[in-house]
């Protein structure tokens, strides 16, 4: 699989979309892929649209979604001009004040546009190593290609479980971390409740917790499409109000900005996902943690 994958980077992108066009037509039309939790979730999380609207909102979803695929591929071969051309950076001064200043920074951000080519063109635009964390994959072919995807311009990633251990190995070394922070928790861990599009959302604490270790400045990325093969990245600080009683003010920080992203362009959010496969449990006795919904 990797050296198929390392064959099919090569191919210009004009080739590609050609074979994402075909990809969509099977992926949506034949195969059906997670229609029907495409479907369900954008009903749970847009009840105000219509059935039609909603059904636009699908079709190009699965678009940017083969898409997706196939530029991560060609992440691997895609040249740094190429990959500056394409992808348009905001809000990168202050992140540079912090730098000039001897302090890296956590990105967050979430499945919204292309990630690996964000992490790319980021690391190249900041000209600083950003360290992505990541699960590593079952395929040992197509984990191997992944990671050589994310650590091309510096880019040395973490394994999940290994977080905390490699940032204290890593402590005297001046560099970002990135995460992806929109994952479903896994059922048995304990995690924290949040509104998110209107619904009862989990979300995993180790992005609140790694940002009060280390006590870096904390920033959400959001990126989305500005046409096909092209994206705008922004970057906005995330900071804790005055008055905010919450425990977690930085996971709240950090859903607020990807609701904001994911309500204006629905479409390129992962929505392929089981994100609400699990209800809310009831307080009493949980040891999951909740919003405080005075806050809003």
């Amino acid at each position: 699989m990797y050296r198929f994958l390392k064959l099919i980077s090569k191919l210009p992108l004009s080739v590609l979309y050609g074979v994402s066009d075909f990809m969509y037509l099977i992926i949506y039309y034949i195969i059906r892929y997670r229609r029907k939790v495409v479907m369900e979730n954008l009903a749970l999380c847009f009840p105000e649209k219509s059935k039609a609207e909603r059904k636009k909102i699908t079709k190009k979803f699965y678009r940017n979604l083969c898409d997706l695929a196939i530029e991560t591929i060609k992440a691997h071969n895609l040249s740094a001009t190429e990959i500056q051309r394409r992808v348009q950076i905001r809000g990168l001064d202050q992140i540079k004040k912090y730098h000039d200043q001897g302090s890296p920074i956590f990105i967050f951000t979430g499945h919204t546009g292309n990630w690996e080519w964000m992490l790319l063109a980021c690391t190249m635009e900041l000209n600083y190593p950003i360290d992505p964390v990541y699960k590593p994959l079952k395929n040992k072919g197509v984990d191997r290609f992944i990671m050589e995807v994310r650590s091309r311009f510096g880019g040395t990633p973490i394994a999940k479980d290994e977080t905390v251990r490699e940032l204290v190995k890593r402590r005297k070394l001046q560099r970002d971390v990135a995460m992806v922070a929109d994952q479903l928790p896994i059922q048995a861990t304990e995690k924290y409740w949040a509104k998110f599009l209107g619904v009862d959302t989990a979300f995993y604490l180790g992005p609140e917790q790694l940002a009060k270790f280390t006590k870096w400045p904390v920033f959400m990325n959001s990126m989305h499409r500005t046409k096909r093969g092209h994206y705008v990245a922004e970057y906005e600080q995330i900071t804790v109000k005055e008055g905010n009683t919450s425990s977690f003010p930085i996971l709240d920080g950090y859903i607020n900005l990807l609701e904001k992203s994911t309500r204006k362009n629905p479409a390129d959010w992962l929505w392929s996902h089981r994100r609400w496969k699990y209800e809310k449990p009831k307080e009493a006795g949980s040891k999951d943690h909740f919003q405080n919904e005075e806050m809003y």
